[in-house]
């Protein structure tokens, strides 16, 4: 049975976010609660139990507080929904808070996704239209850049869909808009804040 850290951290990797992120995320004001707890120093107490079940409602709160049973309220939506926000992917990989998932998409050819939402902007045509619904895998860090393959790449100086490759001759990133119209610009590793490995897209919610 898994203990109390290692259920907390299930919930968080299911959700995307990083520990301080998913701390703000269910309304703590401060992630030091959840290290307590990843120390060993803390359980998982009914309050934080309540805090996440209100904002994750698909997960179970009596899973959180004993480990028995499974993850989710329904077993097998929850381990094969993604959720889907109906909004600009953009804009929604900005935000610290994730909001309420417009529905969860029981779809197995993207099993693993973080989440599905729609690239309301025209940098990857012809190769993907505008307004279709991206299908994204969150990366831990950069280290995790497979070369050639599009990503939606977070950074101080860009927020959007390019193909990832290394800069010739140096360990710098080469981020490449389908669309000319964009362009080709060069970052260094360390300026990318969030990156989501484009998995798959689909044109139904458009």
């Amino acid at each position: 049975m898994a203990d109390d850290w290692q259920r907390v951290d299930k919930v968080i990797q299911w959700a995307g976010l990083s520990t301080n992120s998913f701390a703000l995320n269910i309304g703590l004001t401060r992630a030091e609660n959840l290290y307590r707890i990843k120390k060993g120093k803390n359980g998982v107490s009914k309050e934080l139990a309540e805090m996440i079940t209100r904002r994750y409602p698909d997960v179970s709160r009596a899973w959180l507080l004993t480990g028995e049973g499974s993850m989710f309220l329904c077993p097998e939506e929850g381990r094969g929904g993604i959720p889907f926000y109906e909004s600009d992917i953009m804009n929604l990989v900005r935000q610290e808070r994730m909001p309420t998932p417009t529905a969860i998409l029981p779809d197995p050819r993207f099993k693993g996704c973080t989440l599905a939402a729609l690239l309301l902007n025209d940098s990857a045509q012809p190769d993907i239209p505008c307004g279709a619904t991206l299908f994204v895998e969150r990366k831990p860090d950069v280290e995790h850049i497979v070369p050639g393959y599009r990503y939606v790449v977070v950074s101080d100086r860009v927020v959007g869909l390019r193909r990832i490759s290394y800069a010739p001759g140096s360990d710098r990133l080469s981020l490449e808009a389908a669309n000319p119209r964009y362009g080709t610009m060069v970052i260094d590793r360390c300026e990318v804040d969030a990156l989501y490995l484009v998995r798959g897209f689909t044109v139904i919610f458009n």
